[in-house]
């Protein structure tokens, strides 16, 4: 029961983080925004009025009021426990050496990748996907049971 209970809590904590996908375009916005001489102010306003998701632009107006009240923006985005450390991490360098645009750009990049990484593996790994009445999904995946243990 207790395996079961901490397997639930992992997914919803997984459920609780922005995608990567989400993460790429948030970093790509902010990045442009920024980098056409609009402040940081005006460019994270506009970054939350656009926001279609009403959970990623809750999370990004969290952001926005920390960084209003004084706190810099990685430590806003450690606290709120939606992005990972390297977010933060990578944020907290632009800061403080003045390249925060550059640390946007390396960021969008790096979930770009991680994105078209991630679909390379599944369209090598998954030959086929069905899905029948009931909404109930067949996998075929292109190797076999030992193969699938062994990797």
């Amino acid at each position: 029961m207790k395996t079961q209970t901490n397997r639930t809590n992992k997914i919803l904590s997984l459920r609780n983080k922005i995608t990567d996908e989400k993460k790429e375009i948030i970093f790509s916005e902010l990045n442009s925004l920024l980098s056409s001489g609009l402040d940081f102010s005006r460019a994270f306003q506009l970054l939350i009025e656009e926001e279609s998701d009403k959970k990623t632009e809750t999370i990004l107006r969290s952001l926005y009021d920390n960084v209003v009240k004084g706190k810099m923006l990685c430590v806003a985005i450690k606290e709120c426990n939606k992005f990972s450390a390297l977010d933060s991490g990578v944020i907290r360098i632009g800061e403080e050496t003045g390249r925060l645009a550059e640390s946007l750009v390396f960021l969008s990049s790096y979930y770009s990748k991680k994105v078209e990484q991630r679909k390379m593996i599944i369209c090598q790994l998954v030959r086929e996907i069905n899905v029948s009445k009931g909404y109930e999904l067949d996998i075929v995946l292109d190797m076999n049971y030992e193969q699938f243990l062994s990797a």
